[in-house]
């Protein structure tokens, strides 16, 4: 039996910036970034748990729908959209970034100068699809761009 995947997307895509990698015509990475004025507009922000970072000024950038294809994964593609999208917001102005994510990308994240804010449970916080997979513990991580 084939299997096709529902369309996925959300209210900020079309005001955000996309970026994705493909090999002879196939998708094997993307990657989103999203400004915001508010802290309360942030996309998802009805799980992150955003009291934490309340005391950060805008505007926020939000680095959000990295996804790397199983077969392209240890190559570097995350490390090289992450410096790619805070180098957009440094350009769009933004003072502080926001980025959740597990405990692995978590590290790659403080190497470009992210802070751990929190740890949290993301299952806890949202249950719906797609995101129903998710059962490991997620870091809200900042980075201040002044």
């Amino acid at each position: 039996m084939t299997s096709i995947a529902q369309p996925f997307g959300d209210p900020y895509d079309e005001q955000a910036r996309h970026w994705f990698m493909s090999e002879k015509n196939r998708v094997v990475a993307a990657a989103r970034l999203s400004k915001h004025a508010i802290l309360d507009d942030i996309p998802d922000n009805d799980f992150i748990p955003i009291e934490k970072i309340r005391n950060y000024s805008g505007p926020f950038a939000s680095m959000n729908r990295l996804v790397v294809h199983p077969d392209w994964r240890g190559r570097g593609i995350s490390v090289l959209f992450d410096k790619i999208r805070l180098q957009a917001a440094f350009d769009m102005q933004c003072h502080t970034i926001i980025v959740c994510t597990f405990e692995k990308r978590s590290l790659d994240l403080i190497n470009l100068g992210f802070q751990r804010v929190v740890k949290f449970d993301f299952s806890v916080r949202k249950s719906y699809p797609p995101y129903d997979f998710i059962k490991e513990p997620h870091f809200l991580l900042v980075y201040q761009c002044y």
